[in-house]
């Protein structure tokens, strides 16, 4: 994995008549704060932003193909989104903890993910509404009810969801309990 600088300046190699100087004051996994100083020494802002990964074999503007993951600082289209300008340190590092506990708040929830996906045994057969309508031969609507009152009765539980397809709300999987 190629990390972030921890110092570098912006408009390297003549892009910039006035470059900037960027400074990591603190980074965790997955966010970041810098701050930005102009030419002469004096401080700018800070930027507070999610660390995003480019993956081994990406090209980024027709260059040759990455060769590792890289972390890459983010695009000024990415402000706003991704990332976030602040005048005053207290205003970043705020921005910075809420990050921070946004990313926390999703590992702990891949975390429980996977121990409910470890915790089901091997034989388990895991079914969205729509495998137990074609398996019973039933209509959707049939399906969906039969498995909200097997839910309610106990003898089927949600698991989780998974995405199936690239639009649309996840697909909802289901198994029965003996």
């Amino acid at each position: 994995m190629i990390k972030l600088e921890e110092s570098f300046k912006s408009g390297v190699g003549g892009y910039s008549q006035d470059p900037l100087s960027y400074k990591q004051l603190k980074r965790t996994e997955s966010v970041a704060i810098y701050q930005r100083f102009y030419s002469d020494g004096r401080a700018k802002d800070f930027e507070v932003f999610r660390i995003k990964v480019f993956p081994k074999g990406k090209t980024i503007f027709n260059s040759i193909p990455l060769s590792d993951d890289t972390e890459q600082y983010p695009s000024s289209g990415q402000f706003g989104v991704l990332a976030w300008s602040y005048n005053h340190i207290a205003a970043a590092i705020n921005k910075f903890n809420e990050l921070c506990q946004q990313a926390d708040d999703k590992a702990t929830a891949i975390a429980e993910q996977e121990a409910i996906e470890i915790s089901q045994p091997n034989s388990v057969s895991l079914f969205s509404t729509k495998d137990y309508a074609a398996q019973h031969d039933i209509e959707y609507l049939e399906a969906s009810i039969t498995i909200r009152e097997a839910v309610s009765k106990g003898t089927m539980k949600f698991v989780k969801e998974e995405r199936r397809a690239s639009r649309g709300k996840p697909t909802k999987l289901y198994c029965e309990i003996s």
